[in-house]
């Protein structure tokens, strides 16, 4: 909605995740965790790392909002993979940092890249 109304532009299409080999299930759960933390600290770095880019306020608000939802996400995963005796980058909490970490687009990129069906 953000995209359509001020700028009545259409969105790019949502990209497809492949995951390869790594089948979602209980016999796994800590691989499937582990994937997801790193791209959620992907998202989470694009999102604050395009913030500063955007000049459109309501665009703005809108990656705000969203780096901030993706950051609740990394925190969520981080807590199950520890829950589940695993370790996570940094210290061993579920808020494994005082300040998120910002990437460029082209850091972005490469980080889901593997992830994304062609």
């Amino acid at each position: 909605d953000t995209i359509r109304g001020p700028f009545g532009a259409m969105p790019v299409a949502r990209p497809q995740f492949t995951y390869g080999e790594l089948q979602f299930n209980s016999a796994n759960r800590l691989k499937v965790l582990e994937t997801l933390v790193a791209l959620e600290t992907a998202f989470t770095g694009a999102y604050l790392g395009a913030i500063p880019l955007i000049q459109n306020k309501a665009v703005l608000s809108a990656a705000a909002s969203i780096a901030m939802n993706e950051e609740a996400h990394l925190a969520i995963l981080r807590d199950a993979v520890l829950s589940l005796g695993g370790r996570v980058e940094g210290p061993q909490t579920p808020v494994g940092r005082a300040f998120a970490v910002s990437i460029t687009p082209q850091q972005a990129t490469q980080a889901v890249q593997g992830f994304i069906r062609k």
